[in-house]
C-alpha cells in the first residue's frame, strides 16, 4: 500500500468505496457472510491489478457486516397478513 503512486492509491479507494456500496447493497445475513467476503474479488474492477484487487479484498472484508436477518416471527406474522 505504501509503495504505490498517489494516483493509483486514488484508484483503489474509490474502487474500496464502489465495491463496498455495491456489496451491501445486496442482503447480507450471517449465514452467508463469509461467502461475500470470498466473492468480494469478483466484484472488483479489471482496471486493477491483481495486486490493488487483493488490497481492495483486504480494505472491504473487515468491513461486510450482517444486514438482513431472519426472524421467524416477524416471517410467520407477515404471512399471515398476506400480501
Amino acid at each position: 500500500m505504501l509503495g504505490l503512486p498517489d494516483s493509483r492509491w486514488s484508484l483503489v479507494s474509490n474502487e474500496a468505496f464502489n465495491v463496498l456500496v455495491e456489496t451491501m447493497r445486496n442482503p447480507v445475513r450471517t449465514e452467508n457472510l463469509d461467502t461475500v467476503r470470498q466473492s468480494l474479488i469478483t466484484t472488483v474492477s479489471f482496471s486493477l491489478t491483481e495486486r490493488e484487487a487483493e488490497l481492495v479484498v483486504g480494505l472491504v472484508s473487515p468491513l461486510i457486516t450482517a444486514n438482513s436477518f431472519y426472524s421467524p416471527e416477524l416471517t410467520d406474522a407477515a404471512r399471515q397478513n398476506g400480501p
